[in-house]
C-alpha cells in the first residue's frame, strides 16, 4: 500500500502501476510519498514523477 499526499488530497494506492496511471491523469504537486512497507523508500515514486515531468522542487 502506498500513500501519495497531493494538493488537498490523499491518494491510497495498492500497486506501483496505479501510481503511473494517477500521475498521467492528474498533476499533483508538492508530493509526499509513503510506502507502508518501505517507509523511507522515496526513490520509486520520485523516478516516476521525474519521468512524467511532474516532480518539482520547492523554492
Amino acid at each position: 500500500m502506498y500513500l501519495i499526499f497531493g494538493k488537498n488530497e490523499i491518494l491510497k494506492i495498492k500497486t506501483e502501476n496505479k501510481i503511473k496511471n494517477i500521475i498521467k491523469k492528474k498533476y499533483i504537486y508538492n508530493i509526499y510519498y509513503i510506502s507502508i512497507k518501505k517507509i523511507f523508500d522515496f526513490t520509486i515514486v520520485l523516478n516516476l514523477l521525474k519521468q512524467n515531468n511532474i516532480f518539482k522542487k520547492k523554492n
